[in-house]
């Protein structure tokens, strides 16, 4: 919805885009950029420091200090979950995106999303990797949290929420998967969801952030957190459950490649179980509808992990 100030000149709504920071100087920089170059100009820029110690909070300074758009907020290091809660409790717009530091924006991808949303009356929008083509698919009532749970949604970094949908809600402790379990409450309270086909989210891989760093206990703890994530939706909406399955299958194959080919520090015999053990639990649920030939090929490779430990 638009608002009017006094002299009728329609105004956009504010959009809060909350971009956790922890060492990541060497890519900030391109980051900041592509959010100041948005077309979508009714914007808050939260810059959350998670108590980084290379120079990524003098950016965040600097920043600062060339457009007003931005804030930054200093504090200890407590991890991504905290920072993500700090910068809910923060935010003033009745929209929230969310950018990662080392990542970076086309200059119209938050206009893309504010348009899908608001041309639809959705709750939130996912814009998808893939195609280029403006064609935007619709999503309503329980179809939104099955697509979510079966992996054909975006995820938090590619999402635009109405702010009111995060109220009672917080980020869980897990070193990675945090947010699938926020995605899955706030996707089983929406009505209607919008899906662009456009890519304008540049997701950087690397091996030493927090959800590609190879530390078994880490690693344990994304396991975890998708369990939490299948134990919420048990609870609160049985039906659902099946659609964890598959996901969960992939999550754990993921992770068990990342320790085949890897050298992973830590306690691996703990990890190798936790692995086993989620594939055991959910690999022969999956529905048979819902596998493609690409999923299938994944199956083959849980069923290869639990069976051969490879």
């Amino acid at each position: 919805p638009e608002t009017e100030r006094g002299d009728s000149v329609p105004t956009l709504p504010a959009i809060s885009v909350i971009v956790p920071v922890y060492q990541t100087e060497q890519y900030l920089e391109d980051c900041l950029s592509s959010l100041s170059a948005q077309t979508y100009k009714n914007l808050e820029f939260l810059l959350i420091d998670d108590g980084s110690t290379d120079g990524s909070s003098h950016l965040c300074d600097d920043k600062a200090l060339t457009d007003t758009r931005f804030r930054v907020f200093h504090r200890a290091h407590a991890g991504i979950a905290a920072s993500r809660n700090y910068g809910l409790k923060v935010a003033t717009g009745m929209f929230i995106a969310w950018v990662d530091s080392d990542d970076s924006i086309e200059p119209t991808y938050i206009q893309n999303l504010y348009d899908a949303l608001a041309e639809n009356d959705a709750d939130l929008s996912f814009a998808m990797s893939g195609t280029q083509t403006r064609h935007t698919q619709m999503l309503s009532g329980s179809d939104i949290l099955q697509e979510q749970l079966d992996g054909r949604l975006g995820v938090l970094w590619s999402s635009l929420i109405r702010a009111s949908l995060y109220q009672n809600k917080s980020f869980l402790d897990y070193s990675a998967n945090e947010d699938n379990i926020m995605l899955a409450q706030i996707c089983a309270e929406a009505q209607r969801a919008a899906v662009i086909q456009e890519n304008g989210y540049h997701y950087r891989i690397r091996h030493d952030s927090a959800v590609h760093t190879l530390n078994a206990e880490s690693m344990r703890s994304r396991l975890e957190a998708l369990a939490t994530r299948n134990t919420w939706v048990k609870q609160n909406h049985p039906r659902m459950y099946k659609y964890t399955h598959y996901t969960s299958v992939l999550e754990a194959t993921k992770v068990n490649r990342m320790l085949r080919d890897n050298c992973v520090e830590g306690d691996t015999g703990m990890l190798r179980q936790t692995i086993k053990q989620m594939i055991r639990k959910h690999i022969l649920n999956i529905p048979i509808s819902s596998l493609s030939i690409s999923r299938t090929k994944e199956i083959a490779a849980g069923y290869k992990a639990l069976v051969l430990g490879k």
